[in-house]
C-alpha cells in the first residue's frame, strides 16, 4: 500500500501554501483559555 503525500499534489506556488503557513502561525492559546475543559451543557 502506498501512502499519499498531499504535499506532492500541491504546486509549489499554489495559494494554499500561503494559507497553510498563515494558519500554522495563528496563536490559539488566548482563545482556548475561554473554554472549560469539562464542557458546557447543551441547553
Amino acid at each position: 500500500m502506498f501512502l499519499l503525500n498531499l504535499e506532492d499534489l500541491i504546486a509549489k506556488n499554489h495559494l494554499l501554501r500561503v494559507v497553510d503557513e498563515f494558519v500554522n502561525h495563528i496563536r490559539i492559546e488566548p482563545l482556548l483559555k475561554d473554554f472549560s475543559k469539562e464542557g458546557k451543557p447543551p441547553y
